[in-house]
């Protein structure tokens, strides 16, 4: 939504971008985008009871650690529509994610095309706003959809090993929140300044004399 705001206003097309038919035509498609994901997880979640039923005839020894701790489980053999929810997950997903990326170099693209109609000042300010969008489109990419995405096909594929692969993305989903405030501080000027001001004042000034006894 941020880069299509941001290539409209570059285009000059920002007041069609907000306007009620836009917006509108916008909401019915996210909702027809998030529809079959909504709906396969509640008919898979209908099947809760009988899944949990089927996991613990198998594997009696987890009970303990698995009833009432939270835990979202699937059996394939007692139903398909946790399968379908994933596959649905991941579908909407890979859609989404090439046409953001287009429209971002899109923006990049008509930017440049651009730059001798803007004064030097006015190209630099849209040029570090877009590489803030854009780094804030990759962080969670790379730290959240694709991990949990391969999650999905790990489990859709019923591949070995998958609690070693959860554990490793959710260790990657970590990152986010520390990178994402690294981004914040990089490109944001005065967080930039008064981080940097707190550090030298550290170093120089920080030391403080041991008292002696």
């Amino acid at each position: 939504m941020i880069i299509k705001n941001k290539y409209a206003a570059i285009r000059g097309t920002l007041d069609f971008i907000l306007s009620k038919k836009f917006l509108t035509f916008l909401f019915l498609l996210h909702l027809f985008h998030e529809t079959p994901a909504l709906c396969t997880y509640a008919v898979a979640h209908s099947q809760t009871k009988n899944i949990e039923k089927a996991i613990l005839e198998e594997w009696p020894q987890i009970e303990p650690y698995f009833i009432g701790q939270g835990c979202c489980a699937m059996h394939f053999s007692v139903s398909h529509w946790p399968y379908y929810f994933l596959l649905s997950c991941v579908i909407c997903f890979t859609i989404g994610l090439p046409i953001v990326f287009y429209l971002a170099y899109r923006t990049f693209s008509y930017l440049h095309n651009q730059k001798q109609t803007m004064s030097s000042k006015t190209y630099k300010m849209h040029q570090q706003l877009l590489y803030s969008l854009i780094f804030q489109l990759v962080i969670p990419t790379a730290t959240i959809f694709i991990p949990f995405t391969s999650l999905a096909v790990f489990l859709i594929i019923q591949a070995d090993n998958v609690v070693y692969v959860g554990q490793a993305m959710y260790i990657i989903s970590t990152y986010h929140s520390l990178l994402n405030t690294m981004l914040m501080v990089f490109f944001i000027k005065p967080y930039r300044d008064v981080i940097f001001k707190y550090v030298i004042q550290k170093k120089f000034t920080g030391i403080t004399p041991l008292n002696s006894s």
